[in-house]
């Protein structure tokens, strides 16, 4: 069965621990939860630069995230970055907005 080259491509990483012993950076890695704390605490008791590889489960979601937004007319509009998906109501964001927002 044929498949569409953009179906085969899998998304891959260099080793950033090879990358950062290649530099002389010290390299710390968190993998899971139990380890985020200590991880952070060795990442910030370092002195200089340091690489610090967080893990996270293929299904993280990333938000919020810059997002189009489709109007009642079904037009795309560019939104600004205090306003990223997933999107909030108007009155909350109105609530919310120390200065009045431009419509």
């Amino acid at each position: 069965m044929w498949t569409p080259a953009w179906r085969a491509v899998t998304l891959s990483f260099p080793n950033l621990e090879k990358l950062a012993h290649a530099y002389g950076y010290p390299y710390v890695s968190i993998k899971e939860n139990a380890e985020l704390e200590q991880g952070i605490e060795k990442t910030l008791g370092q002195s200089g630069p340091v690489i610090c590889e967080v893990f996270v489960s293929m299904e993280q979601q990333f938000l919020p995230k810059s997002s189009a937004k489709r109007d009642a007319e079904g037009n795309l509009s560019a939104r600004l970055l205090r306003d990223m998906a997933p999107f909030l109501p108007e009155e909350e964001m109105e609530m919310l907005m120390l200065y009045p927002r431009k419509k």
